[in-house]
């Protein structure tokens, strides 16, 4: 089993480019939203929630190409989600990043993956911001969102006694 080591890096001047237009795609563009500023998603299709309107006006830091994916277009990204429903295309996708040292993340298949996101938080302990990730190293996404679910009811809580 492959382990991953977990890190939290800076990737707000990094170039992130999502393949796939589906509800993962959207899940993945919402793990990085908040902390990249130049993110491409391109898909031969979009889900609604990257249609709707708000989501436009609000993420003036996206871009969508509404395209067939061509393995050219992984060309000048730092950080790669291969987020579609084709596990032959994500896997050519992952083959060719690793090729090129460009940081990828494969849904399907996190032995293909070069990094996984972790389920994150914020929270505030003893007047403190706190981050806080759970991971299953990628085998249960299920488990790690009822655990953190778990956790920031617990820190609500807690905030609420004070």
């Amino acid at each position: 089993m492959k382990m991953f080591f977990p890190m939290m890096i800076d990737i707000e001047q990094m170039k992130v480019l999502i393949v796939g237009g589906g509800k993962i795609a959207y899940r993945k563009y919402n793990n990085v939203a908040m902390y990249a500023n130049n993110i491409t998603i391109v898909a031969k299709s979009f889900n609604e929630s990257f249609l709707k309107e708000e989501f436009l006006k609000d993420n003036n830091n996206v871009k969508l190409l509404e395209k067939g994916f061509e393995l050219s277009d992984l060309d000048g990204y730092d950080m790669v989600y291969a987020a579609t429903d084709d596990r032959a295309l994500n896997m050519a996708i992952s083959e060719h990043c690793h090729s090129k040292k460009i940081l990828v993340n494969s849904v399907d298949n996190h032995e293909n993956s070069s990094f996984i996101n972790m389920g994150i938080f914020d929270c505030e302990i003893d007047d403190e911001k706190v981050l806080i990730g759970v991971s299953c190293q990628g085998k249960n996404p299920k488990l790690v969102k009822a655990i953190k679910y778990q956790l920031e009811e617990y820190f609500a809580s807690r905030r609420e006694k004070r």
